[in-house]
């Protein structure tokens, strides 16, 4: 992985979330795949913008996975808990 990431999730509205960030390397073209846990809820994809960043939302609370995709390759992050109640 040559790859460094950021990531910052901040309350949007109630309790909804806003997630963003920026994936810094040697190639920035990219999607990141947010997909909650179990299956319930909208799979969310974002095309990494220029420079790497992205923000995705509204993400509601729960657990969610995260995926930066990469010309066919896969690079799965440790998992994302939002809370109910901040």
């Amino acid at each position: 992985w040559d790859r460094e990431k950021t990531k910052q999730v901040f309350r949007d509205k109630g309790e909804m979330f806003k997630l963003s960030g920026q994936v810094l390397g040697p190639d920035t073209a990219g999607t990141i795949v947010v997909t909650p846990s179990g299956g319930q809820g909208d799979v969310l994809t974002c095309p990494l913008r220029d420079l790497g960043g992205f923000v995705l939302t509204p993400l509601g609370p729960g657990r969610y996975h995260l995926c930066l995709e990469f010309g066919g390759t896969a690079i799965d992050l440790p998992m994302l808990g939002l809370p109910v109640e901040a």
